[in-house]
């Protein structure tokens, strides 16, 4: 994909933002956290305008963003559910 204007962009951003975030929200199971990661792509992205480096369609390369911004942010609450978990075990069996 070329660069991408400010029109064109602005009009990506309104025609797509509650379908990202939806995908982004089935996801996660959280608003808050959908939102941050459609604001995290669409960031990227006005970053990346000039020189975009996107082959195919613009709102098939953001759903995929948003996916694997979403598997990464799982992974992550997995890593520190897992760590809490060790923590408190340890803390338990320490004053025992």
């Amino acid at each position: 994909m070329e660069k991408i204007g400010n029109d064109e962009f602005l009009f990506f951003f309104k025609s797509n933002y509650h379908a990202l975030k939806y995908h982004a929200g089935i996801l996660l199971g959280n608003e808050s956290d959908a939102a941050d990661v459609v604001a995290d792509v669409i960031v990227n992205l006005w970053e990346r305008r000039n020189n975009p480096g996107i082959k195919g369609s613009l709102l098939s390369y953001s759903m995929s963003a948003v996916r694997n911004l979403c598997m990464n942010r799982i992974k992550h609450r997995m890593v520190e559910k897992k760590y809490r978990n060790n923590f408190t075990h340890k803390n338990r069996t320490s004053t025992l």
